[in-house]
């Protein structure tokens, strides 16, 4: 079986890279790749990766003249697969409905944030066509059941939605071998000692603002409290507000290994961003055994049941993450022990299988 996956985001996320060289082992895998003339691609030299430069940065601007310059480099290289698979609905599932439209190849698309956040959200004009994607995929993968739940409910019409969602399924990003080849619990029994971890670029969007007012005005009464951040910051502003609280020790950008050691001596993970297609910082805590707050209605939400792992929040409701974090303090050492042992279905392999039955599942229909 042959498969050639549309992934123009391959280049700036890992996470692509180990799906891929697992999928390149059980059958014919090729990556097409697009990108910028002016993009330095030079570190990527995988067997089954082809790159193609075929547009300019500022084609960006313009959704049509940027996307049908990556389909005519893409029919040009007159590629046979048995399915392709779209890594977005709007940036690559416009070239695989384009060529199902020419040459009736099947192809199934994964919805990411930016679909939604962006696309579907602030670009109107371009839902019509969001919708006639999906409309003609054989399958579309959600990351999680509340990107799902968003998209169907606010941009589907009625009388597709269950058309749509027939052939819809989940499946979640997974982690590096690296978190899960090494799991760990934690035992706390100094309940009045509250260590509280953020791993992620610091920005407007990961909310640490929020973080900031929950710890001045709802914990640091109850508890010992401290905040761990780890993670770049390129806003002056925020960087000035973190610096400066004695609750706080910024550790700036670190590797993994930092991060799993500073892991071992902390309590709760917690990032309630605005938007996030999945966020793999929440499973990778939980395999450490850190428990995990998250937002309500992102990628993370609905992995698993309110209270197993951790709590879905309102990223603005400082009285709920407060009330969040006082139930996680009083089923501490059982939560722990979940995170660490449910951590393991994010294991690469186990969702490289699942995309092989999918694969599997649409070659044998169109035999």
């Amino acid at each position: 079986m042959k498969v050639i996956h549309i992934c123009s985001y391959y280049y700036g996320s890992k996470l692509y890279q180990n799906l891929f060289s697992r999928l390149s082992k059980k059958n014919e895998t090729i990556v097409f790749a697009p990108h910028s003339y002016a993009a330095d691609v030079s570190p990527f030299n995988q067997d089954y990766l082809i790159k193609a430069a075929c547009f300019k940065a500022r084609d960006r601007l313009f959704f049509y003249k940027k996307y049908n310059k990556v389909y005519k480099a893409f029919a040009q290289m007159n590629l046979d697969a048995d399915i392709l698979h779209a890594h977005t609905v709007f940036s690559n599932g416009y070239i695989a409905y384009k060529h199902y439209l020419k040459t009736g190849t099947p192809y199934i698309v994964t919805v990411r944030n930016t679909d939604i956040n962006t696309f579907f959200k602030r670009i109107i004009y371009l839902r019509k066509l969001g919708i006639q994607i999906l409309n003609h995929a054989e399958k579309i993968v959600f990351l999680s059941e509340a990107y799902k739940t968003r998209l169907l409910d606010m941009y589907i019409p009625t009388n597709k939605k269950s058309a749509i969602e027939a052939k819809s399924v989940v499946i979640p990003n997974g982690i590096d071998a690296y978190w899960l080849a090494d799991t760990n619990t934690h035992i706390k029994r100094d309940l009045r000692k509250l260590k509280l971890v953020f791993v992620g670029e610091v920005n407007k969007n990961k909310n640490v603002k929020t973080i900031v007012k929950l710890i001045e005005m709802e914990l640091k009464s109850k508890f010992d409290v401290s905040l761990q951040i780890v993670g770049r910051c390129n806003n002056k502003a925020l960087l000035k507000l973190i610096v400066e609280k004695p609750y706080i020790i910024y550790h700036g950008k670190q590797d993994k290994e930092y991060i799993k050691t500073l892991y071992k001596d902390c309590d709760i993970f917690i990032m309630p961003s605005i938007s996030e297609t999945f966020g793999l910082v929440y499973a990778e805590a939980m395999s450490q055994g850190i428990p995990v707050i998250y937002s309500k209605g992102e990628g993370f939400d609905q992995q698993f049941p309110d209270g197993v792992v951790g709590y879905g929040v309102n990223c603005y409701s400082i009285e709920q993450m407060a009330e969040c974090i006082n139930k996680i303090m009083a089923d501490y050492n059982a939560m722990s022990q979940r995170c660490a042992t449910l951590s393991k279905r994010y294991d690469w392999d186990k969702i490289t299988d699942t995309y092989e039955d999918l694969f599997f599942s649409i070659k044998n229909k169109t035999v």
